[in-house]
């Protein structure tokens, strides 16, 4: 029965992501990286996954350039402005995914203002 009660709490997210993403895309990374941020344990996962990754560097005010550098490099990077134990802490969490809206709603505003792609 708790099996089945995961499985449908899974689908239930998952939708939510979508359908929501399909209307916001930064909401959806939001959703995204506060339902992997558990896993998170080191700089390393974020520099692995895609879209942890994006929000991230929307969040910190990194560069995307900053991945051709040195993985090492990158991940300093990272962990000198991230505790990434401070994705653990729920009220800390929370605070960061509204940070990268922030920053996120921000910089697709003043890209449309400015007639620019938005990504």
């Amino acid at each position: 029965m708790a099996l089945q009660q995961t499985t449908v709490s899974n689908y239930i997210e998952q939708t939510l992501e979508t359908n929501v993403g399909q209307q916001n895309p930064g909401t959806q990374m939001a959703l995204y990286f506060q339902c992997m941020a558990p896993n998170i344990t080191s700089a390393y996962n974020i520099l692995g996954d895609k879209t942890l990754l994006k929000v991230v560097q929307t969040a910190l005010g990194l560069p995307v350039s900053m991945s051709q550098v040195n993985i090492d490099i990158q991940a300093k990077m990272i962990t000198g402005q991230l505790k990434i134990a401070d994705l653990q802490n729920p009220v800390k969490l929370q605070k960061f995914i509204e940070r990268f809206t922030a920053t996120y709603d921000g910089n697709r505003s003043q890209s449309l203002i400015l007639g620019g792609a938005v990504y």
